[in-house]
């Protein structure tokens, strides 16, 4: 990813004009040709570049013409906004002779750029120039990752016989050379995987970036994954008690196959994960703050603090939430469901952090392992209810009991995944928010407006995805009862996936 301003300073694209819009907070990450209007559309369709991400398009002659013809058409600008274009080029030397103040207006609303290439300049020259500049320089990537390998070097000699004061020192290393965020996430999050004895502990990542800088960054994730596990081999990364964390993260969100193994780990651990559990979850307004580690750390000893006993509650967390698991030797359902330290944990959590505000989800009891990961889900689930209170309980009335039930079943599962097929071979951010725009429409009985409405979007844009995940799913939706069955599918994923529903 590259700013559209540092694109446009190289030697060659400064021959670009700029006809409207601002270049400052434009960034790039995909460039694309089209010929009509139904290759952005295709583009959108198949290149995978997430729908918020900046897309630049060298349009061809024709459509050039027409778009400078008609004046850039009000309504052409706001469907190729929604679809994640963030820049025109116009070939051939056209340009729009009369831009409207109020076009100029809006496309400073949408964030897009409109530019104009000179007509001496070839379409296939423009966009070779256009992706050698997003690719980066290849130099300084290979002077970033000697970088990390020269400090790491003399980091782990200064620190030799005491690496545990040295993974937070790693990742900082890391982020300096690479210009770029390296942390250490739990989970089966995306990045590079740490794994003690063959066992996944946690992931290296950073934002995504393109070409010889994304090349960097795996180099590097790859060089400070091989340094962790060696101190998490001497099993002085983090502790015995990260170590429990982390593992009940992986418990929460893990596949039916995978969770028994980490069930007989949490066991050899002394985890009280065969008893009865309720789940606290705490969603934060900023939740990357919690993929620090000394942050977590301070925010669960802050959460514990506030409990008048902490010895049956475990400290978690999964997917951008803190959780807190209660747990009982026996069922506690007729004295002790009736009340929880909601409130006052999240008084304390609130005046810990003062970079985020904290809302808590809290779900009801339920017995072993698979009851552990469903109270987590339920949790979750509280959060998406609509409600203007900061502890939201989970509803044991209507259908989303049954959802939640389902969700966590192997059998549904299978299902989910079978009809949901073509969409989850996207990329998951991608994947997620088109499954989620489903879901809202078909509760909304296939109304567009009200789904919009409801999603904060344009119409179109809710049209785009809708249309596009009925081209990936080869149905139109026109039945009764595959409607339901996708309505079913679309909400069990997302409540199994920390989703809204």
């Amino acid at each position: 990813m590259r700013s559209l301003a540092s694109l446009l300073a190289t030697g060659f694209l400064q021959q670009l004009e700029i006809i409207a819009g601002h270049t400052v907070e434009v960034n790039v990450t995909a460039i694309e040709f089209a010929e009509d209007a139904s290759d952005v559309l295709e583009g959108f369709e198949t290149s995978g570049v997430p729908e918020s991400a900046g897309r630049l398009v060298v349009l061809g002659r024709n459509m050039s013409v027409e778009l400078a013809a008609e004046m850039l058409p009000e309504v052409s600008l706001r469907e190729f906004a929604s679809l994640g274009v963030r820049a025109l080029i116009l070939t051939g030397g056209e340009r729009p002779q009369g831009l409207m103040p109020s076009s100029a207006e809006m496309l400073a609303q949408l964030g897009l750029v409109i530019l104009s290439a000179p007509s001496h300049l070839k379409v296939a020259e423009l966009l070779s120039h256009l992706t050698s500049a997003l690719a980066g320089d290849g130099a300084q990537a290979l002077r970033r990752v000697t970088q990390y390998l020269d400090a790491s070097a003399m980091h782990q000699h200064a620190t030799s016989g005491a690496p545990d004061a040295g993974a937070d020192a790693l990742l900082a290393i890391a982020s300096r050379a690479l210009e770029n965020t390296v942390t250490l996430e739990p989970g089966d999050s995306i990045g590079v995987a740490v794994r003690l004895e063959g066992t996944h502990v946690g992931r290296i990542t950073s934002p995504r970036r393109s070409g010889v800088d994304g090349l960097a960054d795996r180099i590097v994730s790859e060089l400070v994954a091989l340094h962790l596990a060696g101190q998490l081999s001497s099993r002085e990364l983090s502790g015995a008690r990260l170590s429990a964390d982390v593992l009940l993260s992986e418990l929460i969100v893990a596949a039916e196959d995978h969770a028994v193994r980490l069930t007989q780990q949490a066991r050899s651990l002394g985890l009280p994960i065969d008893g009865w559990h309720r789940a606290l979850v705490f969603l934060p307004t900023q939740p990357e703050h919690l993929w620090s580690p000394a942050y977590f750390s301070s925010l669960g000893n802050a959460a514990l603090a506030a409990l008048p006993d902490p010895t049956p509650w475990l400290v978690t967390r999964s997917e951008g939430a803190l959780i807190l698991l209660q747990s009982w030797g026996e069922d506690p359902r007729p004295v002790a469901a009736t009340g929880d330290p909601a409130g006052k944990v999240l008084d304390h959590l609130n005046a810990h952090s003062r970079a985020s505000r904290f809302r808590c989800g809290v779900g009801s009891v339920h017995q072993g392992v698979s009851g552990l990961r469903v109270t987590v889900a339920e949790g979750r689930s509280a959060l998406g209810q609509p409600s203007n209170s900061p502890v939201v309980r989970y509803d044991q009335d209507g259908l989303r009991p049954i959802i939640v039930d389902l969700a966590h079943t192997t059998a549904s599962r299978a299902s989910a995944r079978q009809l949901l097929g073509p969409i989850l071979a996207l990329d998951s951010a991608k994947a997620r928010e088109i499954i989620y725009t489903l879901q809202v429409y078909l509760d909304e009985q296939s109304s567009l407006a009200r789904a919009a409405e409801r999603l904060s979007l344009h119409r179109n844009s809710v049209a785009y995805r809708v249309r596009q995940a009925k081209h990936l799913l080869g149905t139109e939706l026109d039945n009764a009862e595959q409607r339901l069955a996708m309505q079913l599918a679309c909400r069990a994923y997302l409540i199994d996936h920390g989703g809204v529903s």
